[in-house]
């Protein structure tokens, strides 16, 4: 299609649909999978497929990682994985500032 936002739309339409003909919640299930897909739609056309790799990679990791209480023998693990995920968020957050300060001088004035 020619135009972004009615690729968009028609992906959304698309993969909520086939989503949606095989469930028993059909209520539930119509928004959920409008808004999953129209995030992930969105994420690809404003950031690009790298952005959308690392977003489904991170939450695939977080939602596979088992939880459990703090004296369980995975807590060590599953404690590293969450710490790893911030710290690469707050890497990327920080080089996407391209030494830039966070605030500039103006806002405190």
């Amino acid at each position: 299609m020619r135009r972004p936002w009615l690729a968009t739309t028609a992906f959304v339409a698309l993969f909520a649909t086939a989503r949606v003909l095989g469930s028993e919640y059909a209520a539930v299930q119509i928004p959920t999978s409008i808004a999953i897909f129209g995030i992930v739609a969105f994420a690809v056309v404003r950031f690009g497929l790298v952005a959308l790799a690392a977003g489904l990679f991170t939450v695939d990791l977080i939602i596979n990682t088992p939880m459990g209480s703090l004296s369980a023998w995975y807590a060590t693990a599953t404690a590293f994985l969450f710490l790893s995920v911030l710290g690469f968020a707050v890497w990327g957050f920080y080089t996407s500032l391209g030494g830039r300060p966070l605030w500039s001088g103006e806002l405190f004035d």
